[in-house]
């Protein structure tokens, strides 16, 4: 094994050497001076820059196709134009393409999705603040590389836009955006996210994520809505290997972008996670999904995450979410899955979690619950969960600790959901407790009930105002109740 790395090492030294000896390709500039819109070997709206003038000309193979904000961005009567539309007519030998401009383009095919393209040993490489929007078969080796602005693929009957793969080097792409009814689109192009970077994806309302995901940097998943899928398969029935090569942090957001129908506008934005593995129980713990749980997970506002169809326990490195950021049960209607998320497994700290426990139909369905893992310390200061109803199967301390901090003053708020089950159980060697008001019932099973949130402010179980769900305290199997005395009378 060790003599093959040293092997594969001095192959790719070579393949560098090789590279950086060839000379680089003759660069041919975007000018559209005809106005045809058209990227062909016959039209001549590219130019050769001879020294500030640019020679018209029609495409020659294998050079580079580079967009720095030429083009036609004025219509015949002079008024401005946002975007410059092209047209691939035949296959297009290019060395690579560079597109370094603030500018905006849309390249597309010209006739058949599947003759009009772009072939080669290069790569994209997007630069810029501007918006590419593609729809061309895009056979490129060297994939793409985004480093400013956005790269859309905007339909789901699009061609492979992006090449062999996708690194984000602080960029973006948006795939089938525009598109708002099923089928699902299957994503499958690799992406890469270097450390110290962040990338952005932009998804449609029916996205599959059956690619896979590599780096260590930062990734940003905007959800088009209720069915953005991070699944192995078509089906949306195996595990999510896709994640098994990325080290880095997920961030999951809200793609608001696009306009709907009255009624007809998403029941709420958030990933799915798939799984085979079976849930065994609080109790067992056995048939845990553990592929992000070494990953630092952030949940933006109106954004979050829901499971497949069963009984399911997803675990996570460490979870932290603006003020609308939720976790919820199954991503559709049904009173049968239930879906767990095991919280806190990389024993670290998070001291303002103002986490939405939320039914996502708001029909009493979808049970879900969590479980605080790990040896550090979480605070719940969520104030939305007062309507969730009979969904939320409990916060479940099995190690370090477990606060909420809420407000104690106003009656109309409880910490975590009114839930007709239990509210809080914590078990041998955790603690849990807080400041604020939990309303049903609290299990101290072996651990320690804190009241006041590490030892200060105030503990209610109770109700909400108006409402009278009993929040019975039951303590047993060595558990103890610590609390101190404000005075002695």
């Amino acid at each position: 094994m060790r003599k093959n790395t040293f092997l594969s090492v001095a192959l790719l030294a070579a393949s560098v050497s090789v590279v950086n000896a060839q000379e680089a390709p003759k660069e041919l500039f975007w000018q559209n001076s005809s106005n045809t819109g058209i990227w062909s070997i016959m039209d001549s709206e590219w130019g050769e820059d001879l020294g500030g003038f640019y020679l018209p000309t029609g495409w020659q193979e294998g050079c580079m196709a580079v967009f720095n904000g030429g083009g036609a961005f004025a219509d015949a009567d002079g008024n401005a134009k946002t975007v410059e539309s092209i047209k691939v007519s035949g296959e297009m030998q290019v060395g690579g393409i560079k597109f370094d401009s603030d500018k905006n383009y849309s390249i597309s095919y010209s006739s058949d999705k599947a003759t009009d393209k772009i072939v080669g040993d290069g790569t994209l490489i997007k630069e810029g603040t501007g918006t590419l929007t593609l729809n061309v078969l895009n056979q490129l080796k060297g994939g793409t590389i985004v480093r400013g602005g956005q790269v859309n693929s905007d339909k789901k009957d699009s061609p492979n836009v992006f090449g062999d793969t996708i690194v984000l080097d602080n960029g973006s792409i948006g795939v089938a955006m525009s598109e708002i009814s099923t089928p699902a689109c299957q994503f499958t192009v690799p992406v890469g996210i270097p450390e110290g970077k962040v990338g952005s994806i932009w998804a449609g309302r029916y996205l599959q994520f059956t690619n896979k995901f590599y780096g260590k940097g930062t990734l940003v998943i905007y959800a088009g809505g209720e069915r953005t899928y991070i699944t192995d398969d078509k089906a949306g029935k195996k595990d999510m290997t896709c994640w098994d090569d990325f080290e880095g942090d997920l961030v999951v957001a809200a793609n608001k972008t696009v306009e709907y129908a009255e009624g007809k506008a998403p029941a709420f934005f958030g990933l799915q996670f798939n799984t085979t593995k079976t849930f065994t129980g609080v109790a067992d713990m056995e048939g845990i999904d553990s592929t992000l749980v070494n990953t630092k997970v952030t949940l933006k506002e109106d954004a979050g995450l829901t499971g497949v169809s069963g009984t399911r326990c997803f675990a996570i490195g460490e979870l932290n979410a603006e003020e609308g950021g939720f976790l919820s049960g199954y991503g559709s209607g049904s009173s049968n899955p239930v879906i767990w998320w095991s919280i806190g497994n990389s024993n670290t700290d998070v001291t303002n979690l103002p986490l939405w426990l939320r039914d996502n139909t708001k029909a009493n369905k979808n049970a879900f619950g969590v479980i605080k893992e790990g040896t550090g310390t979480y605070i719940f200061t969520g104030t939305k969960n007062s309507d969730t109803g009979k969904v939320f199967l409990g916060l479940h301390v099995k190690k370090g600790r477990a606060y909420i901090n809420t407000p104690v003053d106003d009656p109309t708020i409880t910490a975590l959901c009114r839930s007709e089950k239990t509210a809080m159980a914590i078990y041998e060697g955790a603690i849990g407790g807080g400041n604020g008001r939990i309303t049903s019932e609290v299990i101290v099973d072996g651990g320690t009930l804190e009241v006041g949130c590490q030892g200060i402010g105030q503990l209610i179980l109770d109700d909400i105002e108006g409402q009278s769900l009993k929040s019975p305290l039951t303590v047993k199997n060595g558990g103890t109740v610590e609390f101190e005395l404000a005075n002695a009378t």
